[in-house]
């Protein structure tokens, strides 16, 4: 019959039977395990949203977007200084691996030090291997949230967010060193550590802040006279502005004008507005009312999901897919049983990570992008439990005495290993990104395509920072200006584009450039003067140009304003004479961009501004672009999972070819119409892209002489 394993009172030291050095090996183990994963499935390059922005900025040693996470920053651009044999990219994703590696054996070590404090394993002669077995289950165990859908993830390339979580770890292991040793004249040490890396956590990612008052309750709960020391205040306030200081090296670093330099907090007044969101609104990032969704239904629902993903997942086989959940609670009432103070202080530390971190977030309906990082502390709470219950069940499976006594241990680890296992069953071949090229190869074919001396204008992360990227960190087309429309409407952002290109064709005084602001407008007609010969856009030489364009202009802000970023388009077209080609991105909407649609005309990943009202695509140009300059690795590999702003992305290059396809269906060559068509499926399958019915009937009708004349 099973017996629950012998109780003593907790003790610094530990009972015997786990071994300090056992806990070491343990967790190195876990972590091992996890880097090899990590390397396997990460990226070989940049990827979309925050990737290629904080890759740019280590590699350049440059200040991302506010409020900054310069900590990662620093120690991405020391690694890339490093003489590791790889490129810099791949360098710095490995070391987002290891972050995420790292965390993964701290939350083992603290866990199996937890079991070890209060258990007594096996005193007799099998002791060394009941401590390696309990180990082998801890380091199973604790692989469940390094494989979960979030960690692992994140885990494959470069950001700060796996360095949140470790140091989460970090904070959760100073404040069980105090606890066990918080009657020791030198345990405030523990609490000044503590509070260093709160501060530390500022220029990272702040989401560690949420754990403050955890922390306070957590010494209410083991020795609440602490708070009534002017001593302990004293440390700990000095360290966490210690650890705030860091976050001031971006002034020193903005100062150096680096290549990317958001907000350019270069000094006192810049910094504060950088580090408050000014630009976004300003709260230091505390908005909790109005709330912007319902708290239950929208906002608790999402962290659910993301809990879900990671511990309890009920799709597929159930019974695996919720096993997580299942031994985390079980070791929290393991815990409870134990030392319930204990249980309490980590059960107020899982709710100030998880349930006030959905009331601080205040994530709005249906937003952009999944808030999954900013709970990474809450799966690693939840995860202590989840070792503690596996170690305990482990250990009452072994005391359990009946005929087939190894039965009831062989069923406890095949459960424990089927959570890990399950997860790299479920999401291995959705995490692998070795194979994943999307952002870059989008970010090369769009510089490649572009004329020579372009200003091409983005809209969003997205399609602005692999373009920064690849310029500036690999080089490619140093001749381009490339531009975030939306940007503009800042003054810093113009303020270093003149600091940086003197010959751009834009005219402003720093003190013009701080006067500039949205002004009153009506719908307006605006005359650009024409210069140039046809050929110098790529038109038929026998059309005639105008002597002007007209642009019907319309208010772009709330209906009665022009915003600043539409008089800069407007003064630029002016003052550089037609001289410099102007090019829009595919991924920016054209029919709100100062009444210059009707002259954009398609040229590949880009939008080209001619001097020509609906101008007729050079296919020329075109099929040089999507044809032959640009690359489409991963769109037809059925290893390789295409998210959904590649898969967007792919659309674009669709869209592209079927305005080549067009064009020289109009021009009665059906044969390259049809060739072209043949390129599209085979380099863009429908069905890996889930071709929208309207291009799939496009690209079957269009080349046939019937529809030769069909227009875009």
């Amino acid at each position: 019959m099973a017996s629950y394993p012998q109780f003593e009172e907790p003790t610094r030291s530990g009972p015997s039977g786990v071994s300090t050095r056992t806990v070491v090996v343990t967790s190195l183990t876990a972590a091992v395990v996890a880097l090899v994963f990590y390397w396997l499935t990460a990226f070989r390059t940049i990827t979309w949203w925050d990737s290629g922005e904080y890759a740019l900025a280590a590699i350049t040693l440059g200040v991302p977007h506010p409020p900054g996470s310069q900590l990662a920053v620093w120690l991405g651009w020391i690694v890339t200084k490093l003489p590791l044999g790889v490129s810099k990219i791949v360098a710095l994703n490995c070391l987002s691996g290891v972050f995420a590696a790292a965390t993964i054996g701290m939350v083992c070590g603290l866990a199996l030090s937890l079991f070890r404090r209060h258990h007594i394993v096996d005193t007799g002669e099998s002791s060394e291997i009941s401590a390696v077995l309990l180990g082998a289950v801890a380091a199973v165990a604790s692989l469940t949230f390094s494989f979960g859908d979030t960690l692992w993830t994140l885990a494959t390339r470069f950001t700060p967010y796996t360095l949140t979580p470790l140091l989460t770890a970090l904070i959760l292991w100073s404040l069980f060193r105090w606890w066990q040793q918080f009657d020791r004249p030198d345990a405030i040490r523990w609490l000044v550590f503590a509070s260093l890396l709160f501060g530390l956590d500022f220029s990272v990612h702040r989401t560690n802040l949420l754990l403050l008052p955890g922390m306070l309750v957590w010494i209410l709960l083991r020795h609440s006279q602490v708070l009534a020391s002017l001593r302990t205040w004293f440390y700990c306030v000095a360290s966490f502005a210690i650890g705030l200081a860091f976050h001031l090296t971006t002034i020193p670093i903005a100062a150096g004008n680096p290549a990317l330099n958001m907000c350019d907090p270069s000094n006192w007044s810049s910094f504060w507005s950088y580090v408050t969101l000014k630009q976004y609104g300003g709260g230091m990032l505390i908005n909790l009312l109005p709330r912007k969704a319902p708290f239950f239904s929208v906002q608790m629902v999402d962290y659910l999901k993301i809990f879900g993903d990671n511990f309890a997942h009920f799709g597929g086989t159930i019974v695996l897919g919720v096993l997580p959940l299942i031994l985390g609670l079980i070791g929290l009432w393991f815990l409870w049983r134990r030392e319930r103070r204990l249980a309490i202080g980590t059960i107020v530390l899982f709710l100030c990570a998880s349930f006030v971190g959905v009331i601080y977030f205040n994530t709005p309906a249906n937003f952009f992008r999944s808030m999954d990082r900013h709970y990474l502390p809450s799966l690693l709470i939840f995860t202590i439990w989840i070792v503690y219950g596996a170690c305990t069940l482990a250990a009452m499976a072994g005391k359990a005495r009946f005929r087939y006594r190894l039965l009831l241990p062989a069923i406890v680890g095949a459960l424990v290993l089927a959570c890990p296992g399950h997860q790299v069953a479920r999401n291995y071949l959705a995490v692998d990104f070795s194979n994943n090229y999307f952002a870059i190869d989008f970010a090369r074919n769009a510089l490649n395509c572009l004329p020579p001396n372009a200003i091409v204008f983005s809209g969003g992360d997205n399609d602005t920072y692999p373009l920064l990227y690849a310029q500036t960190a690999e080089g490619l087309r140093p001749d381009v200006d490339i531009l975030n429309f939306y940007l503009l409407n800042t003054p810093w952002y113009l303020q270093q584009l003149l600091k940086r290109r003197p010959d751009f064709p834009l005219r402003f005084s720093s003190d013009e450039i701080l006067r500039l602001r949205a002004i009153a407008w009506h719908d307006s007609t605006v005359s650009i003067a024409v210069h140039g010969a046809p050929t110098d856009f790529g038109l038929p030489s026998e059309i005639v140009l105008p002597d002007s364009i007209r642009l019907q202009v319309r208010p772009s802000g709330g209906g009665t304003y022009l915003m600043v970023s539409d008089q800069l388009v407007l003064k630029m077209l002016s003052e550089n004479n037609w001289k410099r080609p102007i090019c829009f991105l595919v991924t920016v909407p054209m029919d709100d961009k100062v009444g210059l649609q009707p002259y954009a005309r398609t040229d590949g990943l880009y939008y080209r501004i001619v001097p020509s009202a609906n101008a007729p695509v050079n296919s020329e140009i075109l099929a040089e672009c999507l044809l032959k300059e640009c690359a489409y690795r991963g769109f037809d590999d059925s290893n390789v999972t295409i998210d959904p702003v590649s898969k967007m992305m792919g659309l674009n290059y669709c869209a592209g070819m079927l305005q080549l396809m067009n064009a020289q269906a109009a021009s009665g060559d059906t044969l390259a119409c049809a060739e072209t068509r043949t390129a599209l499926k085979r380099l863009l399958p429908p069905d890996r892209l889930d071709w929208p019915g309207s291009i799939r009937q496009r690209a079957d009708q269009l080349c046939s002489s019937s529809t030769g004349q069909a227009k875009p």
